[in-house]
């Protein structure tokens, strides 16, 4: 099992998406989206006292804008809202459409590696082709 894990997923019109992985040492990294604006940093929200986005436009003269985490993407209330959705019939936060959008690079990267060959996407058949 390597301790590196690099990914570049390109979805169709955009974004290409980096994916950066290390189990090298109990260091953990921000999550960082970069654009052509700005980033935007999430801090990490198990340690420290500053949880949150960081938003750093890319312009000058802009100010940078720092969003306190309010308990968003908080796993439990996920788990909550699928069951609540098994009851009520209604679609969940995270739907199956979110699911492959999210897990099918994470597979593709996997099967890349294990095959030393380049994945990609059929999103009409939703199925990886290596």
């Amino acid at each position: 099992m390597p301790d590196q894990c690099n990914i570049i997923a390109d979805y169709p019109g955009g974004p290409s998406v980096v994916m950066m992985n290390s189990l090298s040492n109990y260091t953990g990294i921000d999550t960082m989206l970069r654009g052509t604006d700005g980033i935007v940093i999430w801090k990490d929200i198990t340690h420290g006292s500053s949880k949150g986005a960081r938003i750093v436009p890319a312009a000058k003269g802009k100010k940078e804008i720092f969003v306190p985490w309010q308990g968003k993407g908080d796993t439990g209330r996920l788990w909550q809202n699928f069951i609540d959705c098994i009851h009520s019939r209604q679609q969940p936060l995270s739907d199956v459409d979110l699911a492959v959008r999210v897990q099918a690079p994470l597979n593709m990267g996997i099967l890349a590696h294990r095959e030393n060959k380049v994945a990609g996407f059929d999103a009409e058949k939703r199925q990886i082709v290596l």
